[in-house]
């Protein structure tokens, strides 16, 4: 038997899945919490981001939790496939396809440790190429000077 815990943050969450985690009786695994204005901590306190959304700009989540060195789950919209290396830092699912996001939830739980501890090295160092204040000036100069 699989078991974790899930922490959702977000607005006003909890108000809309109350009754749906009681009637589920999944109460002891889900956790409904507040904003933070110590995001980082709380990554830290983390071993996977999951950001199932339908529609997402540029999701700063997600980068923020691989600046943390947290693998991930995304949904195949906008910008999270270009963000994310599928298979490499996490994997990417269909948001609108609840069997291939389960698929995805448990083909991560059945990595070892060494895996996930490598996936989360790599979403790091994607981080760091990709979003550091360095990186984003030296990217965004070559981009305007070719």
């Amino acid at each position: 038997e699989r078991r974790f815990h899930v922490d959702f943050f977000g607005r006003d969450i909890a108000e809309h899945c109350d009754a749906l985690v009681d009637e589920l009786g999944i109460k002891d695994f889900v956790n409904f919490c507040n904003q933070s204005s110590t995001i980082e901590e709380e990554y830290r306190k983390h071993n996977l981001m999951i950001i199932p959304s339908l529609w997402e700009g540029f999701p700063n989540v997600l980068s923020e939790a691989m600046c943390c060195g947290l693998p991930a789950l995304g949904s195949r919209v906008s910008d999270i496939p270009y963000i994310m290396e599928d298979g490499k830092n996490g994997y990417i699912f269909n948001p609108k396809d609840v069997d291939d996001m389960a698929e995805k939830i448990i083909k991560y739980l059945d990595l070892d440790a060494q895996t996930k501890w490598k996936m989360g090295k790599h979403s790091e160092a994607l981080s760091s190429a990709r979003f550091l204040k360095k990186s984003f000036l030296d990217q965004y100069l070559r981009l305007i000077n070719d």
